[in-house]
């Protein structure tokens, strides 16, 4: 950790050296230094595990049966564990989590945040001036704009979720659908008693993913007038003007054989700014099926970002 902590940085310009800079905050992304950063801590959990796998407290998967067990795999931002879905290997799995959560920092960041912006000296009460909601508000809205990494972690689910509903044909989508929604599909498939962590933390990103989806209009054969989500509203995607029109009727009966919206029946049928709304959308020049897009994004894709 000595030469993390005491690296040093110089720039070269013409051919020439110039400068010698001392980060105060640690490495940035980019460094040379970050891979093997990762490979120390990564190592540092392996290491964990095998000693736990040593003392017969946790058993992974054997593939064949002379192959080698295998209790996880790590990866650059994801990593996997197999074990018995049985207490010990558990309560061992979450005893090594929380070494390495001690070891390495990563324990109660919103604490530690707050603790700094509220300050005050050690020993005393401190004043919190603000509640923490309000400081992870939008500037827009009066805060300071810190990141809630509860919600951005929903943020994150989230962008699984759409994984999943855009690409079904995947090997993980397929997975899931064997498991957990053969009968239903991705979005209607509710949480049951069965439902493992990972399955129910999806199903809680995919709560975020409901909230900005709404049909992208094709035909208009495929989406109910009253009854589905199509308007380009934030957050009030469903008609609320009186219902004038027949109750089942869809999209397809406000366009005209031209291939373009009938203006006068919808200024006849809908409140003015839905009706503006509704003209705005653009139509295919090709008949197309109606389809599901993200509404928080121009290109139609959920993004952590916008989700967030």
């Amino acid at each position: 950790m000595a030469c993390i902590s005491s690296v040093t940085y110089s720039f070269q310009f013409n051919g020439k050296r110039f400068g010698h800079l001392t980060p105060s905050r640690g490495l940035c992304q980019g460094d040379p230094l970050s891979p093997y950063l990762f490979l120390l801590c990564g190592e540092g959990l392996s290491s964990l595990l095998h000693r736990y796998e040593q003392n017969e407290d946790l058993q992974g998967l054997r593939c064949g049966i002379r192959g080698p067990t295998i209790s996880h795999l790590l990866f650059a931002d994801d990593s996997l564990f197999f074990l018995e879905a049985k207490l010990t290997p558990c309560v061992a799995v979450k005893e090594i989590l929380k070494l390495y959560e001690a070891a390495t920092g990563q324990v109660e960041l919103h604490r530690l945040c707050a603790q700094f912006w509220w300050g005050g000296e050690p020993g005393k009460r401190r004043m919190h001036w603000c509640n923490w909601e309000k400081l992870c508000s939008h500037k827009a809205d009066g805060g300071m704009g810190f990141r809630d990494l509860r919600l951005f972690n929903k943020a994150i689910l989230a962008k699984q979720a759409w994984r999943i509903h855009s690409q079904p044909s995947s090997l993980v989508a397929c997975v899931l659908q064997g498991f957990y929604f053969h009968k239903s599909t991705f979005l209607q498939v509710k949480v049951n008693s069965s439902s493992s962590f990972m399955w129910r933390s999806i199903l809680w990103g995919r709560e975020l993913y409901n909230q900005g989806l709404r049909c992208k209009i094709g035909s208009g054969q495929d989406t109910y007038i009253y009854h589905d989500r199509w308007l380009p509203r934030a957050g009030v995607f469903k008609v609320s003007s009186p219902r004038v029109l027949g109750k089942f009727d869809k999209v397809s009966s406000l366009i005209i054989a031209s291939g373009s919206w009938d203006s006068s029946l919808i200024r006849e049928s809908f409140h003015e700014d839905e009706a503006e709304a509704i003209l705005s959308l653009p139509l295919p020049r090709r008949s197309t099926s109606d389809t599901l897009l993200w509404h928080y994004d121009k290109s139609g894709h959920y993004t952590v970002r916008s989700g967030y």
